[in-house]
């Protein structure tokens, strides 16, 4: 037997290959997992690849006396980074054309037709299977019908082998899109013009998923198989009829705009599921068993109705002044409320036109005061059941006084350009959001309804956002141009028309009046002696517990024993430990930084982030202590007196229970973006071709460049749930990858 191509474990009986052929691994009396593999296998680089992009752009573009047009095409090819998983294709068409029918009346269309073609990986549940496979375990191992990636590659693990179902199952998705608008200006009179504008936006998704006859299941026998179809196609049209009115009075400039919209939205969705084939190959409906098929179909419609009026003004253009006022009404809202009104009033004050101040080339004060809503989801207003087998049972209950959410934001701030070089926007806002949305529970009394769509309570926010323009350098040779940008935002929940609950991914999220929106609530181990002294068990002093290395209070005695355990927090000392804030998902700030150069026909661009705070919850990692695949329980070549007992580990784990030891400093630092281009300019070109070109302009690009944090998941900027900016939950996610690109632009 070879001991170098698989780990041998005392009692436990292998064929000459590594196959197990009876026994089991048992730990030792330490239980200390400090024995090395007889290799390491690098299991990442087997599942994710390197891939080929490319994006081809070409445009023609003319004009005459009345006609403009444009016509273009783009192709989109990208090979993607998973094993056995195809990529991503796109085709775009684009016409755009004005025409100006007479000296008043004008007319414009522009169309863009796109197809996309997706392949997405077999298995999502790939991604946390990797992660569990132990570092010996060869993937490429053959199942026993001789088919590749054996799909219970470890005898010892649970953990299905991640390549398998991307080697075996088709997933595709296609995608085609018509967009396009039509619109006709007339202009009336000098200071009057009409305008009616029709949009249109058809898509029409398709998703695909084969699982052929004969895949090996999780016990390693053979499925029936399964197909799985799904058609969605939706049809929006937005009709908007416009007056605009221009006029001078003296010193006084003032822009009038009346508008009327229409909305109509229109969407279907179709899908069957079925399994067990009844013969190979044949990927088709009619060859599975009718009595394992399951339809499901949904159709909807909504219709809005919008009114609004905007006024501008100015005097002298130094005093500003606008004001809109706009009656929105939606089949969306509750059928008592389906009409609500929102306005908007803004001052603004051009300082250095009344004064001048050594320095400052502009500088502007403003202040407005508005409201907006958002409207709630299209079943939320109505009472649902659910289906099953014939049977049909409760779901949402409806409410006809579901109202949209009503945002109040008051916003103040500076524009400033200074020194001929700076330029600062400078924004402070705070905003608050009454009629939240929130999926509320319900007494039993409730007909059997187990929940409703209500509006629930009050958030409020606080936001500072500035950015910086730079004009560094400017001459003949060289030129170099930098912008920051800056943001800071709170959130904070003032009012709940319901008792408090969590949400978001694992409910890991909580929602409580007078709480900071984006905390964290869990289980939190005690960490220090005095917090442990509020809780001391009945016959116990504090000088049975002392402080381990990793922190964490243990008892005296046990550190490095198998009796060793972290401690939660109980914060009411009644013997059961509470779920208290482990977290806050909101950053300090976040902060950009971008630079470009340019000399000599050279332009060099780069583009920094930085996000400073901000917790994550890292269930990706907690999971694999599971299989007790963390880092942490590698204890090989640590001193005897460092070392952990696998016991102590898995008290983290917790059945997934969320608890602090999982929530993770959020920072990064991140080089976004770096390119690098050299133009050819007309003159240098004017021998080449006999000078059919104008420009050529090639260079190089490459985007998430470069990482730097301390957080232990594949990249810090995760997001899980419906709300992609609450819930930084890192879950199994698609991980972000490095690009490299080179470009050429040919000009003619």
């Amino acid at each position: 037997q070879d001991y170098t191509t698989f780990t041998k474990y005392e009692g436990v009986d292998y064929d000459s290959i590594g196959n197990v052929l009876g026994g089991s691994r048992h730990l030792t009396d330490s239980a200390y997992a400090d024995n090395s593999f007889a290799r390491y296998i690098d299991h990442q680089r087997d599942f994710f690849e390197s891939g080929l992009y490319n994006s081809t752009y070409a445009s023609v573009a003319g004009n005459n006396a009345k006609t403009n047009f444009l016509i273009a095409y783009e192709y989109n090819r990208q090979e993607g980074v998973l094993f056995a998983t195809d990529g991503y294709k796109r085709n775009n068409f684009r016409i755009n054309v004005d025409h100006s029918i007479s000296n008043k009346i004008k007319l414009s269309t522009s169309n863009l037709i796109v197809f996309t073609k997706e392949g997405n990986p077999g298995s999502n549940s790939s991604f946390y299977n990797l992660l569990y496979v132990d570092p010996d375990i060869d993937l490429y191992q053959l199942n026993s019908d001789g088919s590749p990636y054996k799909i219970i590659p470890d005898t010892f693990s649970i953990a299905t082998n991640p390549l398998y179902p991307l080697a075996n199952i088709d997933r595709q998705a296609e995608r085609t899109s018509l967009i396009g608008n039509i619109m006709l200006t007339y202009d009336a009179l000098q200071w009057l013009s009409f305008n009616g504008k029709y949009t249109y936006e058809y898509r029409e998704k398709y998703w695909n998923t084969y699982t052929p006859k004969g895949y090996l299941g999780s016990n390693a026998e053979p499925t029936g198989g399964s197909l799985y179809k799904r058609n969605y196609n939706e049809f929006n049209q937005n009709l908007q009829i416009t007056a605009n009115l221009n006029k001078q009075f003296n010193s006084f400039t003032t822009k009038l705009k009346l508008s009327y919209l229409y909305e109509n939205s229109i969407y279907r969705n179709a899908s069957v599921f079925g399994k067990d084939f009844y013969y190979d190959d044949v990927p088709q409906f009619d060859n599975l068993d009718p009595t394992k098929t399951e339809f499901n179909s949904y159709n909807g419609k909504i219709v809005s109705l919008n009114y609004f009026g905007i006024l501008d003004a100015d005097y002298k253009d130094k005093y500003l002044l606008s004001a809109l006022f706009r009656y929105d009404g939606s089949s969306l809202f509750g059928e008592n409320v389906r009409w609500n009104p929102y306005y908007r009033f803004s001052l603004g004050w051009r300082i250095t036109e009344d004064f001048q101040i050594p320095g400052i080339d502009e500088l502007k004060i403003r202040a407005s005061i508005g409201t907006s809503g958002q409207r709630p989801g299209y079943s939320w207003q109505y009472e649902t059941w659910d289906i099953n087998g014939g049977n049909a049972s409760p779901s949402t209950l409806g409410n006809k006084d579901l109202r949209p959410s009503k945002t109040t934001e008051f916003e103040t701030g500076f524009n400033i350009d200074f020194l001929n070089m700076f330029s600062l926007v400078f924004t402070y806002s705070q905003s608050e959001t009454e009629d939240a949305f929130a999926l509320a529970p319900l007494p039993s009394h409730m007909g059997g309804f187990p929940d409703q769509w209500q509006n629930i309570g009050t958030l409020s926010s606080r936001v500072f956002e500035a950015a910086l323009n730079m004009n560094l350098i400017q001459n003949k040779n060289l030129n170099w141009t930098a912008f920051v940008n800056y943001d800071n935002i709170r959130q904070r929940v003032e009012k709940l028309n319901m008792p408090e609950y969590t949400t978001g991914p694992r409910n890991a999220f909580f929602v409580k009046e007078g709480e900071t929106f984006g905390v964290m609530y869990g289980y939190k181990w005690v960490t220090s002696l005095e917090d442990m002294q509020n809780q001391l068990p009945d016959g116990y002093a504090i000088e049975d517990y002392v402080i381990n290395s990793d922190g964490f209070v243990i008892h005296a005695g046990t550190e490095g024993t198998k009796d060793e355990a972290a401690i939660k927090l109980d914060s009411d000392n009644d013997g059961v430990a509470n779920k208290v804030e482990i977290g806050n998902g909101n950053p300090n700030f976040q902060l950009s930084i971008g630079n470009t150069l340019e000399a000599y026909n050279f332009t060099l661009y780069f583009l920094l982030n930085w996000k400073s705070g901000g917790d994550i919850y890292n269930y990706s990692y907690q999971y694999t202590f599971r299989d007790q695949r963390a880092i942490e329980y590698d204890q090989a070549g640590k001193p005897d007196s460092e070392k952990k007992s696998v016991y102590y580990y898995d008290n983290f784990y917790d059945g997934t229970g969320i608890n602090s030891y999982f929530v993770e400093d959020g920072s990064y630092l991140k080089l976004r973006e770096v390119s690098l281009y050299y133009t050819f300019d007309k003159r240098q070109l004017n021998g080449f071709l006999g000078g059919l070109f104008e420009e050529v302009r090639i260079g190089f690009q490459s985007r998430n460049v470069l990482t730097f944090t301390n957080y232990r998941g594949y990249d810090p900027e995760v997001a899980s749930g419906t709300d992609l900016t609450n819930f930084p939950f890192d879950n199994f996610g698609y991980p972000n990858y490095r690009t490299y690109t080179g470009s050429i632009q040919l000009n003619f």
